[in-house]
């Protein structure tokens, strides 16, 4: 298999799929769908989990020294910003892009041991050649305090740098747009217009979502109905994004600001890497308490086993605070009382979750855990590859 070309054949996949749900009076595509002239199309779900930015970040030639960091991690990202383009590009062609919800997302952060440094000889020095590192950037979401004592605060890790993630939406004639937002601020209270270096990044929100959250949305969004028997941790978010217009939305205002509001007053668990253990408990937007701490092996370190467990009590302001380096101060009342309802919130969630059936395990173990770490050199192909 060449790996090169994966992304590649993937976009076609995916820009075929799109086309036999296109508005066009396209015979093939007319046929593929069985419907007659003027019928509207019928709704679609396409989930594309691109290779990229995991390792081995094995991208297409033509993108070689294609970013402005010239880096193998630089020439994967243009090449996934390439794919973005083409899936776009497709449902425009199709002539849905009016009607359709496009989510860009990832499930993790960095995953430092593949990017940071690498071993010369019996030494760790920092990887930062001409080939560069293969994890990415945890931008200000660095974990100082776990790094301070050691390990790192990527991937595998509760820290914000391993489980925050990007989360962009797009849904024309639906979300609310730039002119709304400015012409009638007060409808919109969540929403912020985002500049960086003089350039639109268009409207960003602080609200608290999960990617709980996506499975009631999507079920909504199709018509479904989600069983009874069961409790889910995420919210429809329907409401949330359908708030382009009072005059026009199904929600009220009033209901809109009781959805941000439970949104960026829940509480989320973040276990820890390789047990049912919890780590760390988000309150809001703002406090996140830590009952056990834990870090990724860090330069050098054995892979499975150096995770810098801890059973220290710690409560930061992510807001003030994002890169988790100061924790309030132990015997504050703020800080007992943010502990005191997360350790309420874990014990009621999680036996709830148990009671309701929950709960599962699964086993992945494929064999025994080599002794090796799994080494970072951007230059050897094997480095990339996984353990």
């Amino acid at each position: 298999v060449n790996i090169s070309k994966l992304v590649s054949k993937l976009d076609q996949v995916a820009v075929e799929y799109i086309a036999t749900f296109s508005t066009s009076a396209n015979s093939k595509v007319k046929s593929l769908r069985q419907v007659k002239e003027g019928d509207a199309p019928p709704p679609f779900f396409l989930y594309y989990a691109s290779p990229h930015m995991h390792a081995p970040m094995a991208f297409d030639p033509k993108f070689l020294n294609s970013s402005t960091s010239n880096n193998i991690f630089g020439d994967s990202l243009r090449e996934l910003d390439n794919s973005v383009g083409v899936v776009l590009q497709a449902v425009s062609d199709a002539g849905l892009l009016n009607d359709t919800l496009i989510i860009f997302t990832s499930d993790n952060g960095p995953w430092n041991i593949k990017g940071d440094w690498k071993l010369d000889g019996a030494d760790c020095v920092q990887n930062l050649t001409s080939a560069g590192g293969l994890a990415g950037d945890q931008g200000p979401f660095n974990g100082t305090w776990q790094k301070n004592v050691g390990g790192s605060t990527g991937k595998f890790t509760p820290w914000e740098g391993g489980h925050r993630v990007p989360s962009i939406f797009s849904w024309a004639n639906t979300l609310p747009t730039l002119e709304q937002v400015q012409r009638s601020p007060q409808h919109f209270p969540w929403l912020r217009h985002e500049v960086v270096d003089g350039h639109s990044m268009g409207l960003v929100s602080d609200t608290l979502l999960s990617h709980f959250d996506l499975l009631p949305t999507l079920v909504a969004l199709g018509g479904g109905v989600l069983p009874t028997d069961r409790a889910y941790d995420g919210v429809n978010l329907l409401p949330f994004f359908r708030a382009t217009d009072p005059s026009q939305s199904d929600t009220s205002p009033l209901e809109q600001r009781q959805l941000v509001n439970d949104l960026n007053s829940r509480v989320l668990l973040h276990p820890g890497d390789d047990d049912q253990e919890i780590y760390a408990v988000r309150l809001g937007v703002d406090i996140k308490v830590f009952v056990r701490t834990g870090g990724s092996a860090a330069c050098g370190e054995s892979y499975y086993t150096d995770k810098h467990q801890g059973n220290q009590t710690l409560v930061f302001n992510i807001t003030e605070d994002p890169a988790e380096a100061a924790p309030q101060f132990r015997n504050s009342s703020e800080a007992n009382l943010a502990y005191s309802i997360a350790a309420h919130a874990v014990i009621a969630q999680f036996n709830n979750s148990l009671q309701a059936g929950l709960q599962s395990i699964s086993n992945f173990t494929s064999g025994p855990k080599p002794d090796s770490w799994a080494c970072a050199d951007p230059t050897q192909l094997i480095c990339r590859l996984t353990p």
